[in-house]
């Protein structure tokens, strides 16, 4: 165990509650390694929450057929805070005292007040752990502010692929959580885009522990729809290769999104079913038209620190292994900016 695991690990056993926590999104990796620590961390009987933004009902789907409905149970916890202004209430003794399932809470003040002064809030109790899986920089500050935390952890892929840091989390903490979890580590494992040693080291033990195929299949089923494969299919058949730069581009129109029953959540599973099917390339950008005259772009690449360069480029922030790009006027506009600036990169 490396030290960063080790570490890792002695900060979550000092702890009882943990906090989970992704930002708005709407990556599957994410809220699906996310869940996997979740699980975990109810399995090691912890107090944990997680909070990965507004899932839509595939996503529910998908996360109900691998963890069950018992990992529903994922609110935060909260205190009851009863809050007196001295000033317009003058305390003079504060007791409480038990009359059966009945908790008397008693002031004496040396003149009458007005009962409705006394204000009854509740207060979300501070995690003892904040763990932070690869958020976007622009929404770190709010997640911050939101959830009250004693500590904070940060998994990023910045140095690693993320699923990759989650197998190596599971399989440090206890040897039944890697068997009990396999599934959602196979399918975490396969979202990758990118082949490597680790990659396939990972997945070959938990081959070794028999995997549930008609698990996994099951879950992915209800992950993508028919309506999201038939997006798949026209935006793969406006996709074209740039050879010199190794770039794909694809384009999506209101009418793709109107005719399929999809809307702008579908553009990251897009956007990694396309990268996987075409690894190697540079780049992979994907425009998109919202509906409201306004284009925006996803773009991806192989090499982090050239698309972390194009994203500085672009006034943007890396996320994970791609950025979002917008206020471009047309198709046209957005590609031409893009392609400029990719050729910047590779020069």
């Amino acid at each position: 165990m490396n030290e960063a695991l080790a570490k890792f690990k002695e900060t979550l056993n000092s702890g009882k509650t943990i906090a989970i926590r992704t930002g708005n999104t709407t990556d599957i990796t994410k809220i699906l390694a996310s869940h996997i620590l979740h699980s975990a961390f109810l399995s090691l009987e912890k107090q944990s929450s997680v909070e990965c933004g507004t899932l839509d009902e595939s996503t529910q789907n998908f996360l109900s057929v691998l963890f069950g409905e018992k990992h529903k149970k994922s609110e935060a916890l909260e205190q009851t805070l009863i809050k007196i202004d001295t000033a317009q209430i003058p305390i003079s003794e504060l007791k409480y005292e038990k009359e059966g399932t009945i908790l008397k809470i008693i002031l004496t003040s040396p003149e009458n007040f007005d009962s409705k002064k006394i204000s009854v809030e509740k207060e979300k109790i501070p995690a003892d752990l904040l763990l932070l899986v690869d958020p976007e920089e622009k929404q770190l500050e709010k997640i911050l502010a939101d959830t009250p935390h004693k500590e904070v952890i940060k998994i990023t892929s910045k140095d690693k692929d993320i699923s990759i840091k989650i197998f190596e989390i599971i399989s440090a903490l206890e040897k039944d959580l890697l068997k009990n979890m396999k599934e959602a580590l196979w399918i975490l494992l396969d979202s990758g885009s990118e082949f490597s040693r680790e990659r396939i080291l990972a997945k070959k033990e938990i081959l070794e522990i028999n995997p549930d195929v008609s698990k996994i299949a099951a879950s992915k089923e209800a992950l993508k729809t028919k309506w999201f494969w038939k997006l798949l299919g026209r935006v793969l058949q406006r996709s074209e290769i740039e050879k010199d730069l190794g770039t794909i581009w694809t384009f999506i129109t209101p009418e793709d999104f109107a005719k399929t029953n999809q809307n702008e959540s579908a553009i990251l599973p897009l956007f990694k079913e396309i990268k996987k099917l075409r690894r190697g390339e540079n780049f992979l950008a994907i425009l998109w038209n919202d509906g409201k005259e306004n284009i925006k772009a996803i773009v991806g690449g192989e090499n982090n620190l050239k698309l972390k360069s194009l994203a500085t480029q672009m006034n943007s922030a890396l996320s994970s292994s791609y950025f979002f790009a917008e206020g471009f006027k047309n198709f046209s506009e957005a590609e031409t900016k893009i392609r400029s600036e990719i050729k910047k990169v590779l020069q």
